[in-house]
């Protein structure tokens, strides 16, 4: 495999768009703030005419299709509250890394190690031993990144436990959203981000642990 064919694998385009994405943020998140608020209000806008679309368009029963577009939007609701109040308190940085090793890990070690499938009816490339390793390195990188970031520290025991439960939330947020696009019959949310499909696909898990630590940050 030459380089060219490297850079364009699936593993290497998550890791150079999550890492400049990564540098961005840490370098320019307190002179754009007001701006990169702006900007995910815009990427809002972007996620609810995806869930909008989509719906409509799907051939699923009109009571399938209003349940998913009704928890869809007060996924996104809380969801993007949740992300502005992180991006506020100069945390985002450290959050979307933990999420990035969460979603990095397990889809490297779930496709060296493979083994019985995770969920295949809902996401078939999913495997269990590539959520494990992901709970185990998401939550090391909560515990260091999130919880000892924040001084939210309870006790080793109750550190260990949260961290663990960000590494759920943060794996059963990517489920979730698959499970909709399986319901509706589609792969991808759009064709906005090219290969990478929509914008759903990849704020699927970001929102699901925003809104949790969203909730660790009132924990202070």
């Amino acid at each position: 495999m030459n380089l060219i064919q490297i850079l364009n694998t699936n593993l290497a385009k998550r890791i150079y768009v999550a890492i400049s994405s990564l540098i961005f943020l840490y370098l320019f998140e307190q002179n754009l703030q007001e701006q990169m608020i702006s900007l995910l209000y815009l990427t809002c806008i972007i996620l609810y005419s995806e869930l909008l679309i989509n719906t409509y368009n799907s051939y699923c029963s009109i009571i399938k299709k209003n349940i998913i577009f009704i928890f869809g939007c007060f996924y996104l609701l809380y969801g993007t509250i949740a992300l502005q109040e992180i991006l506020e308190s100069n945390y985002i940085w450290q959050f979307l890394f933990s999420v990035f090793i969460i979603d990095t890990t397990s889809y490297i070690c779930g496709n060296i190690i493979k083994g019985k499938k995770l969920a295949p009816q809902i996401s078939p490339n999913k495997h269990i031993s590539g959520a494990i390793c992901g709970l185990i390195f998401g939550a090391i990188a909560c515990k260091i990144l999130v919880i000892d970031t924040l001084n939210i520290s309870r006790g080793m025991t109750q550190d260990i436990i949260l961290s663990i439960i960000f590494a759920i939330i943060t794996q059963l947020g990517d489920l979730l959203v698959s499970y909709a696009k399986r319901i509706l019959s589609i792969k991808d949310s759009s064709s906005l981000l090219g290969s990478h499909g929509g914008f759903w696909d990849r704020f699927d898990s970001i929102f699901a642990s925003a809104i949790f630590t969203y909730f660790l940050m009132y924990l202070k």
